[in-house]
């Protein structure tokens, strides 16, 4: 039986202090460079789509919080402010948490990587980027 196949680079030649070489082509490393390239474009977009849909959820979570009240009704007919208040901040996370899914889904699937790797790195930054500007 033969060993497994080792490319012919000098540290498989026996020298170990020649650096690692891979002995691939040119083309390979630029393919592999492309692949894995952030697309910024697409990350900005998804950002951009995470606080449209953030700021869309919040004026629906504000309005149905809104029609709640009814102040014509006394102060017995309406929520406790602990209460609206706990329902705004469960209101608000959720919010947070469905626009940075959809806008890092989107920018993964807009970053045209065929890596699924690559895809959720650009999810990730969506998502930084967009905590950093919400804070």
């Amino acid at each position: 039986m033969t060993d497994t196949f080792r490319p012919d680079t000098p540290r498989s030649r026996g020298d170990t202090d020649a650096p690692h070489m891979s002995p691939a082509t040119p083309a390979e490393d630029v393919r592999t460079i492309m692949i894995n390239q952030i697309s910024w474009g697409a990350v900005m977009a998804g950002v951009v789509l995470t606080l449209a849909l953030q700021l869309i959820l919040n004026m629906l979570g504000i309005g149905i919080g809104a029609a709640s009240l009814n102040p014509g009704q006394g102060p017995g007919a309406n929520p406790e402010a602990a209460t609206l208040g706990i329902g705004a901040g469960i209101w608000f996370l959720a919010a947070g948490v469905i626009a940075s899914f959809v806008g890092g889904y989107a920018a993964g699937r807009l970053g045209g990587k065929p890596k699924e790797s690559t895809s959720g790195w650009h999810g990730l930054v969506t998502w930084a980027l967009s905590t950093l500007l919400i804070f």
